[in-house]
């Protein structure tokens, strides 16, 4: 497993050419990469997004 950014409370990690977002609760797979991983936050409503409230780019969308 490669660590492409730690930080702010969540890690986005790649392994076997897939990409992860991982937080304390949670690991979820992502559609792809994210360019600008340190773009995102967590929203109290949205929960993690991008910081202009997009959403990140799951591979599950039925994942919430």
């Amino acid at each position: 497993m490669k660590i492409i950014y730690n930080g702010n409370g969540y890690c986005i990690s790649q392994e076997d050419g897939k990409f992860f977002f991982s937080d304390d609760n949670v690991v979820c797979e992502l559609a792809h990469e994210i360019k600008h991983p340190e773009y995102i936050h967590f929203d109290e409503n949205k929960g993690w997004c991008y910081k202009n409230g997009k959403e990140l780019p799951w591979a599950d969308e039925d994942r919430l």
